[in-house]
């Protein structure tokens, strides 16, 4: 069984698919809370630093990691994502109203004889706790989904279960414990909306327009330190075709370590821009 950590063949094989890995050997896992292989796909071209993933998809045109980061029990993260070094997104969570927090309650640590001793004399407790925990996070801690242009800062902490919207930021060492709106700014801990990145015309302008849905070809001639003249040149770059939908090929790692190359696949991004 593959661990999932990323071998010297597999890291050149996943550059010859037009992707980037950043980070020195044996410092990318691409694996879940077990430690076992876990099956990835990544619009191309993304870049991979140092870290342990647990991720669905990832979107084109994305960095991630850096500094022992840890992401788990990610669903999606969209186009132009960008993140700091040292992030932690996705931790497991543990029953705060039982007699104890301690997993040994739902069977955990059974390699430990006291322990599995334990677990057999008292099975149908031990089944009970671990079914009311899972109950309880199926309800309360979802996949953590991630927008596109979103920007996490160095350090920050993000819980199960929350969904970042387009164009948000999340400032460094914040924790986040909510939904993030749609380019809203939040920092602290716990994280608080500081302000939004733009007026609000402009953000629900910027939300219609779905630019990233058209990777680089949408930006043509745009001027991004004038967000209104940017608006209006990426609404005529889609209007007379310039800027045309972007479908990658998709690069998938499978759990069992196999990188394949498969033609472009419908994403609920390329999906909204047919």
């Amino acid at each position: 069984m593959w661990d999932g950590i990323l071998t010297p063949e597999q890291r050149a094989q996943f550059g010859r698919c037009g992707n980037s890995i950043f980070a020195a050997p044996g410092k990318v896992g691409i694996r879940d809370a077990l430690l076992s292989g876990y099956t990835t796909r990544f619009e191309t071209p993304v870049q991979i630093r140092e870290g342990d993933y647990e991720i669905d998809f990832v979107g084109a045109f994305s960095y991630f990691g850096g500094a022992g980061s840890r992401l788990l029990h990610v669903g999606n993260i969209g186009r132009f994502f960008m993140m700091g070094g040292d992030v932690t997104i996705g931790q497991a969570e543990h029953p705060v109203n039982q007699l104890s927090c301690h997993p040994m309650l739902q069977g955990g640590f059974g390699g430990w004889p006291v322990v599995a001793e334990h677990h057999q004399a008292n099975a149908a407790f031990v089944a009970k706790s671990r079914a009311q925990r899972d109950m309880e996070h199926a309800a309360k801690f979802g996949k953590v989904h991630i927008g596109n242009d979103v920007w996490i800062g160095q350090g920050a902490y993000v819980r199960r279960g929350v969904t970042i919207g387009d164009g948000a930021v999340v400032a460094a060492r914040s924790l986040v414990l909510k939904d993030v709106p749609p380019y809203t700014i939040v920092a602290g801990s716990p994280a608080k909306p500081i302000k939004t990145r733009f007026a609000q015309p402009v953000i629900d302008a910027l939300l219609d327009l779905r630019w990233w849905e058209y990777g680089l070809t949408a930006l043509t001639g745009v001027d991004p330190t004038n967000i209104e003249a940017a608006i209006c040149q990426i609404e005529e770059n889609i209007r007379c075709g310039r800027a045309r939908p972007y479908h990658p090929p998709i690069v998938t790692i499978t759990k069992d370590g196999d990188i394949l190359r498969n033609p472009p696949l419908p994403t609920p991004q390329n999906e909204r821009a047919q």
